[in-house]
């Protein structure tokens, strides 16, 4: 396996291929012995592996014509429910609540990646671009999006906003690959252009699902306008205060002396644990703000504090825990981004609904760039600079893969009604819209603007 860690790029990743399809297969074969040779095409692990392997399977095959692979993991989910070649059907076989669990897996890991990417110096020394770039592109393109739902479709002010924010997140599983490439090689370096697009990922996200949960709980809370609006400093201080206990929790837990394995595999656990717990609980109680807020800040302690104890993050000692974070949602995006893919079908499409939102999507378009090359000026960053965060602002697609069948998923569980439930299901299209238009031509407009916008500087690789 040598000569695969040292040859050129078509050799790592081949090996990553490998490595996956291997891990693939014993996952296979794992679930069949486990099962006493007789798992049967009919059952629910049966289609989970199913979707998982292909899904995976169509995102390596759409890297090779630069598209991200999460627009492969969707296409392979929509040809699953729509194309009736096997006797599988993906839509039912996988219950709700296992649909439910992946989803809710999928926000914890989205959430405690961004708030462990986070850079405490970066923070420190660009916090007022971070924060702009963060904060008015998602709350303007939320607004935008919530006057045109209003305007164009009809829907009432609360569920504009709820889609607004649904919609307003950009996808960091599309600009912070890019962003790292560029800047191994040397692409914007010089003024921190792609440092400052990294660490504004997490806060745009954290923004986007703290809203989105809020808003929710607005609409399935029987509680007076008071009492809900009360509710939100609650949320907020519940979720920072949760965040903060547990945070300080794995600064103290587990103990320094142990063995280097036995730390790293029970900081994971506990990291991973404590996200869990904040944010299914979170949805339990009806306080869907909390939980994102609480998975944010105390995997920010974590990093700041383990990488204080343990020297974590420097070029001669990687973060494990980041590692594990990215290799678990190697799997759980092809699960995501498949099974939002199963929930569509083709032929029951709302025309209207499509046309009106795809409008919609192109009204928040131009308001989010034109926001976000305002919103980024300072001395440091040219026009070119400017411009190149602006595109780079446009994909979309991890954030409405985890939030578009929230609202179905509720409206059944609590019994709301038929009204709630096609709503649910207009937002699963326009979520799936989203990700299918936004996320290939985000990733398109940062690949072709990065080397002509950016200044290229020359990279030291002799350290």
């Amino acid at each position: 396996m040598k000569c695969l860690e040292k040859g050129p790029t078509f050799y790592s990743r081949l090996g990553g291929t490998v490595t996956v399809a291997f891990l693939l297969l014993t996952l296979w074969l794992l679930c069949f012995s486990v099962s006493g040779l007789k798992m049967m095409i009919e059952s629910e692990i049966f289609a989970v592996l199913a979707l998982l392997s292909t899904a995976l399977a169509g995102g390596r095959v759409v890297k090779i014509v630069k598209l991200p692979a999460l627009f492969g993991f969707m296409v392979v989910g929509l040809m699953w429910r729509n194309w009736n070649v096997t006797p599988i059907d993906l839509s039912t076989q996988i219950s709700a609540k296992w649909g439910s669990i992946f989803r809710n897996m999928a926000s914890v890991i989205i959430l405690l990646r961004g708030g462990y990417g986070l850079n405490y110096t970066v923070l420190k020394s660009s916090y007022s671009v971070i924060l702009r770039l963060s904060f008015l592109p998602c709350l303007l393109e939320a607004t935008a999006t919530a006057i045109s739902v209003y305007l164009l479709l009809g829907y009432s002010w609360i569920w504009g906003f709820l889609i607004g924010f649904m919609l307003s997140a950009v996808s960091p599983a599309v600009v912070i690959p890019s962003m790292l490439r560029f800047k191994e090689e040397g692409y914007g370096i010089d003024k921190g252009v792609t440092t400052v697009a990294i660490g504004a990922t997490g806060f745009d996200n954290v923004l986007a699902m703290v809203g989105f949960g809020i808003i929710q709980s607005f609409i399935f809370s029987p509680g007076n306008l008071l009492q809900n609006l009360g509710n939100i400093p609650l949320q907020l201080v519940v979720g920072a205060a949760f965040g903060i206990g547990w945070g300080l929790l794995l600064h103290c837990c587990p103990c320094s002396n142990l063995r280097p394995g036995h730390i790293v595999g029970a900081r994971f656990f506990l990291l991973m644990a404590g996200g869990v717990i904040a944010n299914f609980a979170g949805r339990a109680l009806n306080f869907s703000g909390a939980g994102p807020l609480a998975c944010v800040i105390m995997a920010f302690i974590a990093n700041v504090s383990w990488s204080h104890q343990s020297g974590w993050g420097k070029p001669q000692n990687p973060n494990p825990i980041a590692d594990l974070l990215s290799g678990l949602w190697i799997f759980q995006e092809g699960i995501l981004f498949g099974l939002i893919g199963t929930q569509i079908l083709i032929e029951e499409l709302d025309l209207t609904l499509v046309g009106y939102g795809a409008l919609v999507m192109a009204i928040s378009l131009v308001v989010r760039v034109t926001t976000t090359f305002f919103a980024v000026m300072n001395r440091n960053f040219t026009r070119k600079d400017r411009l190149f965060l602006a595109l780079s602002w446009i994909p979309k697609a991890t954030v409405q893969a985890a939030l578009g069948p929230v609202v179905l998923e509720t409206a059944r569980r609590l019994e709301s009604g038929e009204e709630y439930e096609k709503m649910g299901m207009n937002i699963i299209t326009m979520a799936a819209m989203s990700i299918l238009i936004m996320a290939p031509l985000g990733a398109v407009a940062i690949e072709l603007s990065g080397p002509r916008l950016l200044k290229k500087s020359v990279v030291d690789r002799s350290v």
